[in-house]
């Protein structure tokens, strides 16, 4: 979210932003005392806040380019123990969204379990479509690769590095 909102800054040349870094509950609690003018939050809670009467400002749909992704990270070391993991991985992550795709009902149902949420809601949020069923698409990488990037420019990382090196397939 850090990405997402300091590159909105930038983009739209928006002087005066004071970032605070807290946890998504810090956030909300302050935004509601009126600590704080505007707060990022994800997914679920952000359609929480809007149902509670928080006005939308912005939508990470609307771009594309700071929009975040999710990687399933191991070390070497678990990777010289385990040689097979990632295909096992992927393996089984294939083996969860057939079954979960098969029966979404059920699905939004866990998910409501297991946050409190609707299975409206979480639906809304978390929709199977966004799954993918492949480990790393095109468009993934090109998203990890603006993060790096990102990162780098920000002095968020040390050095650049080769993605490709972290990609087990």
């Amino acid at each position: 979210m850090h990405r997402y909102i300091a590159g909105i800054v930038k983009e739209q040349n928006i002087p005066n932003v004071k970032f605070i870094h807290m946890l998504r509950p810090d956030g909300e609690a302050a935004l509601s005392r009126g600590e704080v003018d505007a707060m990022t939050n994800s997914a679920i809670f952000a359609f929480k806040q809007i149902d509670q009467g928080y006005p939308l400002l912005d939508d990470a749909t609307k771009h594309p380019n700071l929009i975040g992704t999710s990687i399933t990270v191991v070390s070497e070391d678990y990777l010289k123990k385990f040689p097979d993991f990632p295909k096992i991985w992927n393996e089984a992550r294939l083996k969860a969204l057939n079954d979960l795709q098969s029966k979404p009902a059920e699905y939004y149902q866990f998910l409501s379990q297991l946050n409190g949420f609707t299975p409206e809601l979480n639906e809304k949020a978390s929709p199977i479509s966004t799954i993918k069923d492949v480990p790393f698409t095109d468009d993934g990488l090109k998203l990890l690769d603006g993060t790096k990037k990102f990162l780098i420019d920000e002095k968020l990382a040390d050095k650049d590095f080769d993605l490709n090196s972290w990609i087990v397939k």
